[in-house]
This record gives C-alpha cells, sequence and structure tokens, in this order.
C-alpha cells in the first residue's frame, strides 16, 4: 500500500489502539480506527501511528509478538461479527455484561478483557459451528478458503492448543512436540477435537484480519495515512520460534548496551536471529511479514533499527544486559593478544574477575547483615556460601567465581538458595541488605576488560577501562590493547554498514510502504547516511535531539532537524511531556530553544503544553507526530490529574501498569469538542507551512 501523501508533510497522533477509550468498551477494537480517523479528520490530521497489534498472548506488550503475523483477538469487536445477529440471547447478554463491566476501570484490564473475550468467542465458535447452526455451511466454507490462504495459520493454531493443553508451559518444557515437522501438524490435525479446536483459532484470526483491513481500508478512503510497527525480536515462547526454529539462535538473548540511562543495559529476553539462514531463503520471513503488514498500512515504523546492523547479544546465563558483544563484531583472538605480549595468564586476568579477600569479607559482611535484619531466621552458612561463589588461587589472597557460576542470573539462585524469601511464621530476611549483596556480586562480576566468548574469541567490556585489570595495564600494554580495540572496532563498524544495508534493502524494498525506523540510541558512524540512502527517515524526540559532543549539550533548533525525520514529542518507552518537564531539569533550555521570551513556566498547564505544541510544530521533520497524551495535556479536563498515569510503559519493569494506557476522555467526547478541536488542528496548519515542502 503506497503513501497517501507522498509529496506533502505529514502532521498525526500516535497511540497504541488498546488505549481507545469507546463508550462500553473495555478497550479500544479494530472498527474504532474509524471513529479514530475521523478524530484526526476534524483535527486536521492526516496521519494515525499505532503500536503492534499482534498477538502477544497474555503479555500486554505488544513487543513481545507470540506470532510474527496472527492479529491479537483483544482488538477482535464481537459485536461486528457477521455472525452477531445470529447468536443466543444469553451469548449477546453475556457480551453486554462484559463490556458494562471492564469498561468501568481507568486503565486496560489487559488478561481480564482477552480472557473473558476468548471464553465469549469459544462459546461464539460453538453456536455457528455447530450442525444445527443455520449458516454453518458458509461460515465453514468461507473459512476453509480462507485458511488455505492463509496456511501460517494452521501452525499458530496447534502452537496455541498445545500450549493450552500443556498449561501454558513454555514449548520446550512441554512433554512432546517441543521438536516439530510439516508432518507433526498433519498428525495433530488428523484428530477431529484436536481440528476443531485449531479451526477455531483459524476462525478468531480470519474474523480479525477482515475487521482490521476492512477498517484500514475506510482510514485510507479517508484521506489519513495508517503507519503500523512491526517488532524487530521475536518471544522465544512464540509459534515462530516453535515452528521455524532454524532462523534463530537460542544461545543468546538480544538486548541493548549499557548507555546513560541504563547503565546496566537492557535483556530482552528474546533469541537472536540467523541471518545467514534467513537469506538463503531468500527472506522469507521478513517478506511474509511485510506482505501481511502491506495488507493494513500505508507505512511502517521498524523497531530497533540498529538491530538489523548489528545487535547486542547476551549470554543465556545474564540477568541484566551489561556483559554483551555485538552481532556481528570482529573480536580478538588469542594469538592475537600473543602477539602483542599478552600471556595466557595476563589474558586469564584481563578476561576472568579476581575479587580480592577484602571483597569476599565484605560480600560475607552483606551476607550476615541481611540475616541480622530479620532478627529471627538461621543464621545463614556463610562458609558453604564462600565455597560455593568463590575459588582460592592457589595460596593469593586472590579469589575467581566458582565454575557454576556462568552468569550474573546465577546470583539471583544463590542468594535465594542462602536467604529464602520467608522463613517461619513468614519472617523475611532484610530486603535491602539481600539486595546490595546481589549488587555487589554483579559488580564484581563484570569487573574484566575482556569478555571471552563461547568461540574461545575475546571482544572488549563496556567501560573496559575501568576495570581492575585494565588499571594494573602498564602504560604501553594499554596503548596496545586499545589500538586492537579501535582498529577492530572500525573493522566491525563497516561490517555493521554493510549488513544494515544488505538487509533494510530486502525488507523494505519488498513493499510500497513508507518505511520509518526507530533509530534511538548510540548510532554508528554511516547509520544515518545508509537509512537516508534507503529513503528511511530516523526518529527525533524533542528531548534527546541534542548536540551531544558540545558542552552542555544544547538542543538542536528546530529548523536544523533534518527534513527526512519522523519529530516527536515523547514516546512510548519514556515518560510524557508533561511528566518530563515537571521532572527534568532542562525544561528552561528547551523552552529557550523553542524562541519563547517569557520566564520558563515550572508546569507544563493546558496552554504551555499547547504553546510547546504549537512552538514543535515549526519543526524542520517531513512526518510530525505527537503521542495523544502530549495533546490531551493541552486541556484540564482531558488530562490526567497524575501525569505518571499516562506513561504507556516504563522500561526494565513488568506489572499490570505497563502497556495497559487507557485515554481519560472518549472518542465520542473528543469528537462533539469542535473548540478543542480548532485548539488542535493549527498544530497541523503551522507544521504544513512552517518550511518548505519536502
Amino acid at each position: 500500500m503506497r503513501y497517501i501523501h507522498s509529496d506533502e508533510r505529514s502532521t498525526g497522533l500516535v497511540l497504541p489502539l488498546l488505549a481507545l477509550r469507546i463508550q462500553d468498551k473495555p478497550c479500544g477494537e479494530f472498527p474504532d480506527l474509524e471513529k479514530l480517523a475521523a478524530l484526526a479528520k476534524e483535527w486536521d490530521m492526516n496521519l494515525i501511528q499505532i503500536l503492534p497489534v499482534n498477538d502477544s498472548g497474555w503479555q500486554a506488550s505488544p513487543y513481545s509478538a507470540l506470532s510474527s503475523i496472527a492479529l491479537n483477538p483483544i482488538y477482535l469487536s464481537i459485536k461486528d461479527l457477521p455472525e452477531f445477529e445470529q447468536l443466543s440471547p444469553a451469548l449477546r447478554g453475556s457480551l453486554a455484561q462484559m463490556n458494562a463491566q471492564l469498561a468501568l476501570h481507568k486503565r486496560v484490564h489487559y488478561g481480564e478483557v482477552l480472557g473473558a473475550k476468548l471464553k465469549i468467542l469459544s462459546e461464539v465458535w460453538k453456536e455457528i459451528s455447530s450442525p444445527s447452526a443455520p449458516d454453518r455451511t458458509g461460515v465453514l466454507s468461507a473459512l476453509e478458503s480462507w485458511v488455505k490462504k492463509n496456511e501460517w495459520v494452521r501452525p499458530y493454531g496447534c502452537f496455541l492448543e498445545l500450549k493450552k493443553r500443556f498449561r501454558g508451559l513454555p514449548w520446550w518444557d512441554w512433554p512432546e512436540y517441543t521438536t516439530v515437522r510439516q508432518d507433526d501438524i498433519a498428525t495433530l490435525l488428523s484428530d477431529p477435537g484436536f481440528a476443531k479446536q485449531v479451526d477455531f483459532w483459524a476462525w478468531v484470526q480470519m474474523r480479525a484480519y477482515m475487521q482490521f483491513e476492512s477498517a484500514c481500508t475506510r482510514v485510507h478512503s479517508m484521506g489519513i495515512n495508517l503507519m503500523g510497527d512491526i517488532p524487530i525480536l521475536m518471544n522465544r515462547d512464540s509459534v515462530d520460534a516453535w515452528y521455524d526454529r532454524q532462523i534463530f539462535d537460542f544461545d543468546f538473548l538480544a538486548g541493548a548496551p549499557p548507555d546513560a540511562g541504563s547503565p546496566s543495559g537492557q535483556n530482552w529476553g528474546f533469541p537472536l536471529y540467523r541471518w545467514d539462514v534467513i537469506e538463503k531463503t531468500g527472506w522469507a520471513f521478513w517478506k511474509a511479514r511485510m506482505e501481511v503488514a502491506d495488507h493494513f498500512y500505508s507505512s511502517y515504523r521498524i523497531d530497533h533499527v540498529l538491530g538489523f546492523f548489528r545487535i547486542w547479544a547476551l549470554d543465556k546465563a545474564e540477568r541484566d544486559g551489561y556483559l554483551g558483544h555485538f552481532e556481528p563484531e570482529l573480536d580478538y583472538t588469542r594469538d592475537e593478544l600473543h602477539e602483542l605480549g599478552f600471556s595466557d595468564e595476563r589474558i586469564r586476568w584481563l578476561s576472568q574477575p579476581h575479587i580480592p579477600e577484602s571483597a569476599v569479607k565484605a560480600i560475607l559482611a552483606l551476607l550476615k547483615a541481611a540475616h541480622d535484619e530479620s532478627n529471627t531466621l538461621p543464621q545463614p552458612d556463610a562458609s558453604r556460601f564462600r565455597s560455593e561463589l568463590f575459588s582460592q588461587i592457589g595460596t593469593e589472597p586472590l579469589y575467581r567465581f566458582s565454575g557454576q557460576i556462568q552468569g550474573s542470573a546465577d546470583f539471583d539462585r544463590l542468594v535465594r538458595d542462602f536467604l529464602p524469601t520467608s522463613g517461619p511464621n513468614g519472617v523475611s530476611y532484610g530486603v535491602q541488605n539481600e539486595e546490595a549483596l546481589k549488587a555487589s556480586l554483579v559488580s564484581w562480576w563484570r569487573n574484566r576488560s575482556l569478555l571471552e566468548l563461547p568461540n574461545g574469541h575475546f571482544i572488549a567490556t563496556p567501560n573496559y577501562w575501568n576495570t581492575q585489570a585494565w588499571l594494573s595495564l602498564s602504560d604501553d600494554e594499554r596503548q596496545k590493547l586499545k589500538s586492537l580495540i579501535e582498529r577492530k572496532g572500525e573493522i566491525s563498524n563497516k561490517l555493521w554498514l554493510e549488513n544494515g544495508r544488505k538487509i533494510l534493502s530486502a525488507i523494505t524494498g519488498y513493499v510500497p510502504m513508507q518505511p520509518c525506523a526507530e533509530d534511538l540510541g548510540y548510532l554508528s558512524p554511516g547509520v544515518p547516511q545508509t537509512l537516508e540512502d534507503l529513503n528511511i527517515p530516523g526518529l527525533r524526540v524533542l528531548r534527546w535531539t541534542r548536540y551531544y559532543d558540545e558542552p552542555g549539550a544544547p538542543f538542536v533548533p528546530l529548523d536544523k532537524y533534518p527534513a527526512n525525520s519522523v519529530a516527536c514529542t515523547s514516546v512510548h518507552d519514556s515518560s510524557t511531556l508533561r511528566e518530563w518537564w515537571r521532572d527534568e531539569p532542562d525544561k528552561a533550555k528547551l523552552w529557550d530553544m523553542l524562541r519563547f521570551t517569557r520566564p520558563c513556566p515550572d508546569d507544563l498547564n493546558p496552554a504551555a503544553a499547547l504553546e510547546v505544541a504549537r512552538a514543535f510544530a515549526m519543526v524542520n521533520s517531513r512526518f510530525l507526530v505527537y503521542p495523544l497524551q502530549d495533546l490531551l495535556a493541552c486541556d484540564e479536563h482531558y488530562r490526567e490529574e497524575n501525569p505518571k498515569d499516562e506513561r504507556i510503559n516504563i522500561p526494565g519493569t513488568c506489572d499490570a501498569f505497563d502497556w495497559t494506557y487507557r485515554m481519560k476522555p472518549s472518542l465520542e467526547v473528543l469528537l462533539q469538542d469542535s473548540d478543542f478541536a480548532s485548539r488542535i488542528s493549527s498544530l497541523a496548519k503551522v507544521h504544513s507551512i512552517s518550511r518548505s515542502k519536502v
């Protein structure tokens, strides 16, 4: 699907579909996109961006995809099903009751909504597929025809049914079918009872596809572009990893390296791709995803585009994202290190933590402190704790971690063994000192300059220059090793650029949709130019678009933003603009950059929020997208009292808050507010005339 306004500027809004508040509904659904498009038109906008709508199972995060192609049933509108009119009064009553109860919540109760919908959909399927159903033949005939065109739905349905049969366990813990072939799918479907359940999942997907495609067609017919979002990675416990596992590398987990915002890095827990295998298939996996997306969207956001150039790979035994390496990356062989004058003993000193006796004693003191905080629980066996964690080097007052420590995740297990969550009468050990104990162990685990890889080669660790081993080297040794690290880094960067260009060319060139890139994070030299060459606009977030190589990291003026970029005030992983304004010290600098002459306000009240949004509309970027929360902040009645309640996700956390944001006003109320519409529509007008057309 081609981008409608390819020769114009685009101004729009972004939100998760789940967040739409519709009267008498617990969450947004596919048909509601038409109302959202009507609102966009009222606001003179021509672009709507939504977060991924892939099936993510019982995980609310839309970036934890259970399937690369299947849609999430939570967005299926049961009331808009073709079969709705023939449903029994009892079933219609169940739907009305479910909607009435779950629509009252401030945030989306994801698990409750999904569970209730699947229960009702299952009952609907029983009614329409029963021998006495009026249109049974027509439904089953349509389903058979659709499945033949969408063969992916058979293994998807088998995966879900097996997962249900095995009590929700991940596929690698199933008692059978942990390894699956095409013949196994045929065997499973030869069981009539099992096949009927797979037909249920196929029917749900058929209706979801039809609803979504119909809604997207109506949105585009209104002159509104719809931008989708394609997660780069797949959940390890996904149908793709189960059924198409030859394209995945399960020995490592994907994440992000340490940076100022995340000193420990990030561990996403997703397997890596085996790009060499994917390339040999003609990029089939990715082409299938793009072909499906092209049915719905006229443009799409490529999630974590840097991962197509190089991905941060972590050993599966690591808890956090600190000790990793880029894949691909040029490593250093033992022979190369020998040539620099480093003996095997020196290499071991650089690549393995060496813990002094004083540090071991300090760690044992933390163990004791955690016990003392509880008062009544048994004293942990410090001697056994010491022997299980540490191995003394000869007779020196120096230790290495024992062989049973394979990664930082092992510290959680060991500390839990010695300091169980609770003892008699529910008394707990001291949590504060327990966390200090684990932090100390992790700190020493990271204390190495080189990381040894499974192939016996080495790579520099983050902050390799600030480790015990590095500080002990002579100036000559440091210079030699630093030169090797930098030389390999330069070659690796060329490799990454070639890698990214090859993969992105194959993927983005396959369909006519307009690609955009989430390119946040440290950009290796050449990445912006590669994206520009491929006509992939990058992301420019107002608070993070700065000259970081200048003192004080000043904000980039709006007229200096690249024309071929997507500008936004905040993103789903950040605080809203209003919360950032309240909590961050740089608002005055931003206020000055936006060229306001009066003093910067401490609070971003509705009038100030609109002023900032309107000033930002002067940006030179071709695409301007406002998170819906940053627009609702422009009205006292539509903003939450506490700006934290408007946040979508807090990276590094996993609870019922994340990914369950729900807009405060209903769409119906917003559509009737002509005064608010006139204020918001000024943003698109300013953006359309602020610079020459691109």
